[in-house]
């Protein structure tokens, strides 16, 4: 690698790192609430902190590209490798948009993993309110499985009358409804099913 390209490589380079970090702490956090029924609450922290100093790992980035345009023989082809440094450096809004727009979506979100314990497999199932019905599929007996559903509450709300979450099971051509307990926006909890089909949280 000649001296003169360095600075294009590590605009490249730098630019690389806010989206790829950003992007593991987003969807390790998701991965805690959706598979784990973790909420994680330092790594929503780790990234707040991380905008910021993404955005100097960026701004770094777009001063190598300008050095490299400095250095460069003045020719179309360096300008526009500049550009095509700044514009990759750009991709990384568009990341952190889409990134916060999700995180958004998931806090209103109460993750559950409903668990059958009643000695009998379920054909189907769907947990319902006027906001969203999920619909997971078929539950063998002592097995669990994930899903979630956006309560229309959260926890400072709860003075409120919370609407009713239901929780339909389908067996051998009937099917059973069972009232949720109250679960909060941003929660993570294991719904039991038991022999008597009531809903317990663990």
């Amino acid at each position: 690698m000649s001296e003169n390209h360095r600075p294009l490589h590590r605009a490249f380079l730098l630019g690389l790192i806010p989206s790829v970090v950003g992007l593991l702490i987003f969807f390790s956090w998701w991965a805690g609430k959706a598979w784990f029924l973790t909420n994680f609450p330092k790594l929503e922290t780790i990234g707040l902190l991380w905008i910021p100093v993404a955005t100097v790992i960026a701004l770094i980035a777009i001063v190598y590209a300008g050095v490299y345009l400095l250095r460069a023989e003045k020719n179309i082809l360096s300008v526009i490798k500049t550009l095509s440094a700044i514009a990759f450096i750009f991709l990384n809004i568009p990341v952190l948009l889409w990134v916060l727009d999700m995180q958004e979506h998931i806090d209103h979100r109460a993750y559950i993993r409903i668990c059958n314990q009643t000695g009998l497999d379920f054909s189907d199932l769907s947990v319902e309110n006027y906001l969203y019905t999920a619909q997971p599929g078929s539950l063998k007996n002592g097995k669990c499985e994930t899903t979630y559903f956006y309560p229309n509450y959260n926890e400072a709300e709860s003075g409120a009358n919370p609407e009713t979450v239901i929780l339909t099971i389908f067996m051998s051509g009937h099917k059973t409804k069972i009232i949720m307990p109250r679960i909060y926006k941003g929660e993570c909890r294991e719904v039991i099913v038991n022999q008597d089909f009531k809903a317990e949280l663990k």
